[in-house]
């Protein structure tokens, strides 16, 4: 049996993902974050199912990634 859990977190991407489209990228740093990894009170995360909503991509001061925040 599968649960679907709704996470907020900000995410970095690198610069040498800065060609391929932004949703893509972030799909793959959050499948790199949280697949096969057991959070508490989820449970076993397996993969993103979709991504439902990101906001603009920003520039930290001294860093050279986007990042994004995103549910």
């Amino acid at each position: 049996m599968f649960q679907l859990a709704i996470l907020k977190d900000t995410m970095a991407i690198q610069p040498n993902n800065f060609g391929a489209p932004a949703d893509e990228a972030l799909i793959a740093e959050i499948n790199k974050k949280y697949a096969n990894r057991v959070l508490h009170d989820v449970g076993l995360c397996v993969a993103v199912f979709d991504l439902s909503q990101a906001g603009e991509g920003k520039v930290r001061y001294g860093d050279g990634c986007l990042w994004y925040k995103g549910i």
